[in-house]
Order: C-alpha cells, then structure tokens, then sequence
C-alpha cells in the first residue's frame, strides 16, 4: 500500500499483518478521494474500521486538519500507529481502540462533529447499519458532512440506514462506495450510481 497523493506521495505504508482486515486498493483509493475533491482540505475525519489507518492518511495527506482512527483490532493498532509514527503525524491523529459503535457513542458524548466519516466494515458482517445509525443519532457528522461507506455489491446497507440520504454509489470491482449525507443537505434525487473497471477486491 502506499499514499496516492499530496504531503506524504508515493510514502510506503505496512498493513495489518494476517487476513483480519481488508485493506482498500490503491485504485478504488484513487476513485474515491477523486469523487471527494476538495471537501478533504481542511476537514476533520473520523476513520471507522480504520485497519491500517490507510483512508485517514490519505486525507491528512491531502489536507485534512485531523483524524481519529477506530479499529477493535491489536493488529490495527499496531500497524497503524507505525504508520503514524513514520509519517510524523502523531500530533494529528487520535486512534481509539474499541468497538465501532462504543467508539461512536464516547465521541458524541464528548461532542465531537466530523466532516468526512469513512466506514470500511467487514463484509456480510452486519455492522453497517447499527453504525450509521450510532453516528447519525449521535449527531457526528457536520451539517454538509460526507459519509463514505464501502461494503459487497451484494450488500445493501442503505436499507438499514434510517435518517441518512444516499448521494451517489461507485462500484469498484467487487466492493461498492456508496456515499450519504444527512437529508435535509442532499434530496435523494441528486443520487448517481457508476460502475468501473478495478482490480476484484
């Protein structure tokens, strides 16, 4: 793996060691900080699932203000804290190692709003909606905030997602992107579905 662009280009990154964890291609990467743009720069960004951390360097690479990383897993603690390390951005990061919905629940307990949350679960895990409705009713994301989710195109999590609008869906091989905003911000009728060519995931 490595960063795609910005600050940190072309930097190597260390993965989680085993197969706990699924880390995102370099081209479904790619496709997806090319469909954010610039709603990166200057956000701060909440890294669910986070594995090695690799989505949340991503974006302080291209800009963003900060990222807290959550992930349950030891390995994923450790391989994104050499990330981390390496890279010279500890004072940017916060990683919290629990459950996804714990973790959701201490940060609204403490406040903390999101511009861009990115949700990368397990598939067939069942994770997605008790998640996204842990982040909506705890009133995480900013107002014009983006929420990414990556699951199985055989998986629909949008089903399950109550008080969320789905703006725009891309699949990459196996795997699809499917983007959300809070309702009152993005009318379903602006939603887009695309399809590329990527390695299978």
């Amino acid at each position: 793996m490595r960063v795609i662009a910005g600050e940190f280009r072309g930097r190597r990154l260390v993965a989680v060691k085993g197969c706990e964890t699924r880390p995102i291609l370099d081209r479904a990467k790619e496709s997806l900080f090319g469909i954010i743009g610039d709603e990166i720069r200057g956000a701060r960004v909440l890294d669910l699932f986070c594995g090695s951390g690799t989505m949340a360097i991503e974006s302080l690479s291209r800009g963003a203000k900060s990222a807290v990383l959550v992930d349950i897993s030891r390995g994923a603690r450790t391989a994104a804290w050499r990330n981390i390390t390496t890279l010279d951005i500890a004072d940017r990061v916060e990683f919290i190692g629990a459950d996804a919905c714990r973790a959701v629940r201490k940060l609204a307990e403490r406040s903390e709003q999101f511009d861009v949350v990115f949700v990368d679960p397990p598939y067939f895990g069942e994770f997605a909606g008790p998640v996204l409705t842990a982040i909506h009713d705890g009133g995480l994301l900013q107002r014009e905030g983006l929420l990414v989710l990556r699951h199985h195109k055989k998986e629909s999590p949008e089903n399950q997602a109550v008080g969320w609008a789905v703006v725009r869906r891309r699949q990459i091989g196996d795997g699809i992107l499917t983007f959300f905003r809070l309702p009152e911000n993005s009318p379903t009728t602006t939603m887009t579905t695309d399809t590329e060519t990527a390695e299978r995931e």
